[in-house]
């Protein structure tokens, strides 16, 4: 048995807008070697920097099996049958906190596991939009020290402050295969992406890059791919 864990956008699908006739083609193909590869008793798991809903969307549009959905960058995995497996919460202590500069916050964006929503528990990621950034940056700080495993981040432009858990797409493989009991050895446990957010998986597994890919994956990865569909028929 194998297990290919595959980024979703520029890997599995790889287009954006108005794809080119071979890039339809090897969509399509990459579909069905992930269909027939699951057929034949291997598991397959999509991980991606997308929400949950916004990737399901993809799924059930294009009609693509898959074992295990990893979301939001593999703070958040669900089996095929819609069962939450793990998501990485942000402390309900943390918002309560938040909550005390509403007097800066312009707007407030909030996903759970999921999606967006209006609901104040289970958060997965928070957006801050501010009037001014200055007068808390010595608050962020606090907050980061406080709580260390939150990743905080500041986009000066946009006046917008950033929250989710520290986390990244193999921590989310290793907790899948904790959590689940899954028994793959090592080796057989095959990623592939082509963005920096793919990069520890890559490293930590028997990774692949795409043939157009962000340029630290070629620094940290001699193995290429050109598509999902041919990985799959190299690793069968």
């Amino acid at each position: 048995m194998k297990f290919l864990i595959s980024d979703y956008d520029g890997t599995l699908k790889p287009f954006d807008k108005d794809p080119s006739f071979l890039e339809k083609h090897t969509f399509n193909k990459n579909i069905i070697a992930v269909n027939n590869f699951i057929k034949d008793n291997n598991k397959f798991m999509i991980s991606t920097g997308r929400n949950t809903n916004s990737i399901k969307k993809e799924i059930e549009k294009y009609k693509i099996d898959y074992n295990y959905l990893s979301s939001y960058n593999g703070r958040v995995i669900f089996d095929q049958n819609n069962k939450l497996i793990n998501a990485e919460y942000i402390d309900n202590v943390f918002l309560e906190e938040i909550l005390n500069i509403e007097e800066y916050i312009k707007n407030i964006t909030l996903y759970d596991e999921y999606g967006l929503t209006d609901n104040k528990e289970n958060l997965i990621y928070i957006y801050l939009t501010l009037d001014k950034l200055k007068n808390i940056k010595e608050l962020v700080y606090n907050w980061k020290s406080k709580y260390p495993e939150l990743r905080i981040t500041i986009d000066n432009i946009f006046h917008r402050i950033n929250i989710r858990k520290e986390y990244n797409k193999m921590l989310g493989i290793k907790k899948l295969l904790e959590k689940e009991d899954i028994n793959i050895p090592k080796k057989d446990i095959i990623t592939i992406g082509d963005e920096y957010n793919d990069l520890e998986m890559i490293n930590e597994y028997d990774g692949y890059h795409m043939l157009v890919s962000n340029p630290i994956l070629y620094f940290n990865s001699n193995n290429v791919a050109t598509s999902v569909n041919k990985l799959i028929k190299k690793i069968k």
